[in-house]
């Protein structure tokens, strides 16, 4: 799990690359900052029985932006193929 963080910002730097636009990386670098210091913030601030699931909500949202890198990186790059194969 600590490594994961850094797999997502290959993938956030693999995106910026390929969709050329390094505005795409960094804001996706800011999101999974955000999601890392929101799950901190409530580790440390939260007491009681609902942390358990409250805990989950970043969890949740980390996981699914991942999914939404890949989804994109996988259409980004389908997109550069489908133009290479196109005739001029």
């Amino acid at each position: 799990m600590a490594l994961s963080p850094l797999v997502v910002v290959v993938l956030a730097t693999a995106l910026a690359i390929v969709a050329r636009s390094w505005r795409v990386g960094i804001l996706h670098v800011g999101l999974l900052i955000a999601w890392v210091i929101m799950f901190l913030f409530l580790v440390q601030h939260l007491d009681g029985d609902y942390k358990i699931y409250v805990i989950w909500i970043p969890i949740i949202g980390y996981v699914a932006h991942t999914l939404l890198i890949l989804v994109l990186l996988i259409v980004h790059i389908a997109k550069r193929v489908a133009a290479r194969e196109r005739p001029a």
